[in-house]
């Protein structure tokens, strides 16, 4: 009897255990949108007969055995910390998953615990092959544009004192030089994993194939790339954009943090409201850590009517925000290292236009959808959601190109699941 293929995968801080659960019934984590990775990790373990091993960032930590399958929830270590500390934990977190991986034997090892790739590249010394998968960019948008070739070096004139000008000096040359550095240094050290130690490399996005083209002189492992993958059923009961758009509703979905754009969002909201367009409401569903400061300043500003603050939205009330919006808006900052960022996906396969930059790796899938504004750019974005308002022939134009690039995201062709599978099939 042949041996029975181990494979380890490394999954993100989500309920691996939970959604199994729901995947030995024969049924979808009802929590998620997609099809979540950790369900296509134990379909390819069946479809394979391999014994499987996940272990997710989760902060309760937790084990289960069942049948060929163990399943772990590991908290990262000083996880809470800052600085060396943070840095500190992250690298015994990866060096604790690799000698997970020797206890258990494996033959293969899939996904990253951390972004200290260069870890990883004990395994195959140890005779265990690795294929990282690679859902967000390596590093953000706004470090790869100024790929840190030029540093602005400030001009002193006499509207500057000499303090006013080493302030400045400091921001934009030293800190600028400080960063290249470590940048530099960092995936320095982690580009030999991307070059020689990896049986192949999934990855999500063209912009993170340029990443890693990048820092291995377009002499990576192999590339395999992947779509997040939906049932068609799940936006079956998601209702075409209403035609009265008296009332015009936008709506952002995801974490409620800085970086996601959500404070550009409340600005774009207080100037409609001084331009007295107050037809124009924003819909926000999602949980995070600044939700209680943007309440705050909800009230503060008084845009209670136009700014609604939904809180965490399960399934079913996703698709009623879905049916009373007219476009998807994803603001994300560019110091995001972003990655395919579902809503955008997910505002399509709902029939809506979306608004977007270049942060999102997601934009190069679906262009013809989008109203591409500028990184950053908050009265860009103002005036996008205005031109899908006022103009109604590019609000139909965009409309209509959502269902001719919705086909890719509901073919089983381009998962997660069978982009593993054709590397595991070599072996």
């Amino acid at each position: 009897m042949s041996k029975k293929m181990k494979i380890m995968y490394a999954a993100g801080p989500g309920n691996v255990i939970g959604t199994f659960d729901f995947w030995r019934k024969g049924q979808d984590d009802p929590s998620q949108v997609s099809m979540t990775f950790s369900g296509q990790f134990y379909d390819v373990c069946s479809a394979l007969d391999a014994e499987g091993y996940i272990i997710a960032s989760n902060s309760e930590k937790k084990v289960l055995k069942d049948g060929r399958f163990m399943l772990e929830h590991r908290p990262v270590l000083l996880s809470k910390q800052s600085g060396v500390l943070y840095h500190l934990g992250q690298i015994l977190y990866e060096l604790s998953f690799v000698i997970s991986a020797l206890l258990f034997k494996a033959d293969v090892v899939v996904g990253n615990p951390t972004s200290y790739f260069f870890v990883s590249s004990l395994l195959p010394k140890l005779g265990i092959q690795v294929i990282p998968s690679l859902h967000c960019l390596l590093w953000s948008k706004c470090i790869s544009q100024r790929n840190f070739a030029e540093i602005n070096y400030p001009k002193f004139d006499k509207n500057l004192d000499l303090y006013k000008f080493f302030v400045l000096y400091v921001e934009q040359v030293v800190l600028a030089k400080i960063l290249r550095f470590k940048a530099s240094l960092f995936w320095k050290i982690n580009s030999k994993f991307f070059a020689k130690d990896c049986l192949a490399i999934l990855s999500t996005s063209e912009d993170i194939n340029d990443q890693v083209k990048q820092i291995t002189n377009s002499q990576s492992c192999p590339v395999v790339n992947f779509l997040s993958t939906y049932r068609r059923t799940e936006f079956e009961n998601v209702t075409p954009p209403s035609q009265d758009k008296s009332t015009f509703h936008v709506l952002f979905a995801g974490r409620i943090e800085a970086d996601k754009g959500v404070f550009d969002l409340l600005e774009i909201a207080k100037r409609f409201k001084a331009e007295c367009r107050s037809n124009i409401v924003f819909h926000i569903c999602g949980t995070g850590s600044v939700l209680e400061l943007l309440s705050k300043q909800v009230e503060e500003f008084e845009l209670h009517s136009t700014f609604v603050l939904n809180g965490y939205c399960n399934k079913p009330k996703m698709q009623q925000m879905f049916s009373l919006s007219h476009v998807v808006i994803v603001p994300t900052k560019s110091d995001f290292n972003e990655g395919l960022n579902q809503v955008v996906i997910e505002g399509v396969l709902a029939n809506r236009p979306i608004i977007t930059s270049s942060v999102c790796p997601a934009l190069a899938y679906v262009q013809e959808a989008v109203v591409e504004v500028p990184p950053d750019d908050v009265e860009a974005y103002g005036d996008a959601i205005l031109k899908l308002h006022d103009n109604y022939d590019l609000y139909e134009e965009k409309q209509q190109s959502c269902k001719k690039l919705q086909e890719p995201f509901y073919s089983d062709s381009r998962s997660w699941s069978e982009a593993l599978k054709s590397i595991l099939k070599k072996l």
